[in-house]
């Protein structure tokens, strides 16, 4: 399977991305059916159909209106797909419109409009109701999706591991079926607001390390050989891998992670049979996890 890839601040062709990756061609919120990705769009246009998305003061966690321009909001489709996203195992990709002026400075040669910049991968912190204006100008409930920047995340991988290893709270006493159930339910985005949503993501990464490492005992879950080594603390040395995301770090689904040993890891990441590998270790991961009665989440059928 492709997973999508795509470079910070690059101006891609909005119909090209759909064209090779799936996703709806009008809607803000684009899940696909070809790739465990969902695509979603910001721009300032959006401002007359009542969405209104900003950054916070640091540039990195985004506040983006859900979708529906008339009436109340309603969590299905494009909504429920964002809330939804960690616990189906998709990406997100966030996109802003970009101008004819940029366009024309930056691609001379293109011929028509349609394009968008690449903002990043995001991650769902929390979603909130609150009130706001449709298209008309009538006063209704809207979502606020609080979408961090994966990146941020990233920089804290391992710390985050090297913490989960050595609290044994999280590992030595517990069973595998109360740290899938902690797994799980991290999965799912706050309700309301978060203070802190960089520190309320790595809390919730944790008990999903915790399970991926515990699940794999001390055997890569891709080789299936011992891990290479001990830590400092005695425990068996794997890194967890999140199947369907290039990036590392932070949240994702139980189903869509793997321990694996640090040559497997790299071998997915930079070798020529990477993707054989990858598709094989996500294939084994479901069966697994379905064997262990874990929660793996069926295709969606109404996205393109």
């Amino acid at each position: 399977m492709e997973i999508p890839t795509f470079r910070q601040g690059q101006l891609y062709k909005r119909s090209s991305i759909h064209d090779q990756f799936g996703g709806g061609r009008q809607s803000g919120i684009a899940p696909s059916r070809k790739v465990p990705a969902i695509f979603i769009f910001t721009g300032k246009s959006g401002e007359q159909h009542g969405y209104l998305d900003t950054w916070d003061a640091l540039n990195q966690v985004f506040y983006y209106t859900g979708e529906g321009q008339l009436g109340d909001m309603t969590m299905d489709a494009g909504n429920a797909a964002i809330q939804r996203h960690v616990e189906d195992g998709r990406a997100l990709h966030l996109f802003e419109t970009a101008s004819r002026a940029e366009v024309k400075h930056e691609l001379p040669d293109a011929k028509d409009s349609g394009y968008c910049r690449y903002v990043g991968e995001m991650q769902c912190a929390s979603v909130s109701e609150g009130t706001g204006l449709d298209r008309l100008e009538n006063e209704r409930r809207i979502f606020q999706f609080q979408l961090v920047r994966a990146e941020t995340l990233d920089d804290g991988r391992a710390e985050l591991a090297t913490a989960v290893v050595n609290t044994q709270s999280l590992i030595g006493d517990s069973d595998l079926k109360a740290l899938r159930d902690k797994a799980l339910q991290a999965a799912a985005p706050a309700k309301k607001k978060v203070q802190d949503a960089r520190r309320t993501l790595f809390e919730r990464a944790s008990h999903v390390v915790a399970y991926a490492l515990a699940r794999a005992g001390d055997t890569c879950e891709a080789c299936e050989h011992p891990a290479p080594f001990l830590r400092v603390n005695g425990s068996p040395y794997l890194e967890v891998h999140h199947i369907d995301r290039l990036s590392d770090g932070g949240l994702d689904a139980p189903h869509r992670v793997a321990a694996i040993c640090p040559t497997c890891h790299r071998r997915i990441h930079c070798g020529a049979d990477g993707t054989h590998i990858n598709d094989k270790l996500r294939a084994k991961i479901e069966q697994l996890e379905q064997l262990t009665g874990s929660q793996v989440p069926q295709a969606a059928t109404t996205d393109d």
